[in-house]
């Protein structure tokens, strides 16, 4: 918004003078964690019991060589567990999705390739983001933006509105969340050995805060 877009701004006086206005702050950063959900999936015609027991057959084997791997127990959680009948397909079937935290970002092609190779039967998401410590201290430098552009924004109003900018009454800061990026297209390439390998683009991860700020105002002279 620029000086001639508010030149007719009307600026209500009352007893307390203020004027609110809110600013955004955005900061930029590399990812240092990644987030994948995989499934190990069963079905069987006559018995239940026999998709469970495949469920953690599977469930076994995959979260075993993540872990062989070097991703901590901790890091690997179930994120969903099923168990039906399909009576459209006459048969039972089991979904057991984990959800695994990767704290080394460029090694999540190797991890994905792990997988496929060990019982997952479907990745469906890959989030790369940040550790709560980083959020924790890029949040704080986007409040800092957001409230200098919130002053910025409240003394072009004073400007167009001929009035002085004074100090600011109550300040409220809020988080936005954070924007990770998400993988969906999973690229093959030429590994060491000849085999292909998954290799996947990080992007960035954007983290806001809005600062909504209201400044005491005094009204210019009547001529």
């Amino acid at each position: 918004m620029s000086v001639d877009d508010v030149e007719n701004l009307n600026v209500e006086t009352t007893d307390r003078n203020t004027i609110e206005v809110q600013g955004v702050g955005a900061i930029g950063t590399e990812p240092n964690k990644a987030e994948l959900s995989a499934a190990v999936e069963a079905s069987d015609r006559e018995n239940a019991s026999n998709v469970v027991q495949e469920l953690a057959t599977g469930s076994e084997q995959l979260t075993g060589a993540l872990e062989e791997y070097g991703i901590p127990a901790d890091s690997i959680t179930t994120e969903w567990y099923s168990l039906g009948e399909n009576s459209r397909k006459n048969r039972f079937e089991g979904e057991h999705r984990f959800r695994i935290e990767v704290q080394d970002p460029d090694s999540v092609g190797e991890v994905i390739d792990l997988m496929a190779d060990s019982g997952a039967d479907e990745i469906r998401r890959v989030n790369f983001t940040i550790t709560d410590d980083k959020r924790s201290t890029l949040y704080d430098q986007a409040v800092e933006r957001a409230v200098e552009d919130a002053r910025e924004e409240a003394q072009l109003y004073a400007t167009a509105a001929d009035v002085s900018l004074g100090d600011p009454v109550s300040i409220e800061t809020s988080q936005r969340n954070v924007s990770p990026h998400r993988a969906f297209e999973l690229t093959a390439a030429s590994g060491d050995a000849g085999a292909p390998t998954t290799e996947l683009e990080t992007g960035q991860v954007t983290v806001t805060a809005t600062a909504t700020i209201e400044y005491e105002f005094t009204a210019g002279e009547e001529e």
